[in-house]
This record gives structure tokens, sequence and C-alpha cells, in this order.
């Protein structure tokens, strides 16, 4: 953005400051919670942070977990995530 922007001239920007990663995860579900309803699912890595599936709760939505770990090599599981990500809802 500059000076010369025009969605800053427009009044379309807007910020939001959080004094933590966990109160900056609130404001985020709570924002996604509002916009997209109450219920809705809402998918998490998993294995993830304990604080993470509480945090997108409390905030009206369905938690759902996809994978992404191999414990076995420590590392991505690539095909365990395309299978949860493609077998998730449109959207």
């Amino acid at each position: 953005y500059g000076e010369a922007s025009t969605p800053l001239a427009e009044g379309r920007v807007a910020a939001v400051q959080a004094i933590s990663g966990t109160g900056a995860l609130r404001i985020g579900a709570n924002l996604f919670a509002k916009f997209a309803g109450a219920g809705t699912p809402f998918y998490l890595p998993a294995p993830s942070w304990g604080n993470h599936t509480p945090i997108f709760g409390h905030a009206g939505l369905e938690v759902k977990q996809y994978t992404y770990y191999d414990p076995n090599t420590c590392g991505l599981d690539f095909t365990g995530m395309l299978d949860d990500l493609m077998a998730g809802p449109e959207g």
C-alpha cells in the first residue's frame, strides 16, 4: 500500500492487533465464524497445538482435522494430507 493505494483510498483496508498467538487465533476464529456462520467446518492439521481445537470450537466452528504429519519419517505425510483434503467438502 502507498499513498496512491485504491483499497486504502476506498476505505477497504482494516487491521487487527493481538498481544499473543492465542489471542490472534481467537480473533481469527471469531471473524471466520461471523462471516462463515456458526457450525461451519474448520480444518486443523493433526497433530496441532492443544489449544487450537478449543479456540476454534469456542468460536462456534465445527473443528475437523486433516493428516499432515508422518511420525515414522518426522515429515510430511503428503498422500495422507491430500486424501483428507480431497475428502472434505468443496468450497
